[in-house]
């Protein structure tokens, strides 16, 4: 169980529960990015795959990934 585990299981939830901020779920979403890049352990998952699996649905104007 890893970390990037544990934001990707936060970045779902954020999604299930509309009460979570939409800044809360941005910050997450960078998070999810530097711990993709970061862990060696990723290596299936890019950091657009997680931002397109993850955070697609922020529409936030301008937002764009961490990397």
């Amino acid at each position: 169980y890893s970390v990037i585990h544990a934001h990707i299981h936060t970045l779902v939830y954020t999604h299930i529960h509309p009460h979570f901020s939409l800044k809360a779920h941005t910050d997450l979403c960078t998070l999810a990015c530097i711990h993709a890049l970061s862990l060696s352990y990723i290596h299936t998952f890019s950091c657009w795959h997680i931002y397109m699996h993850s955070c697609a649905f922020t529409h936030v104007p301008g937002y764009l990934p961490a990397c």
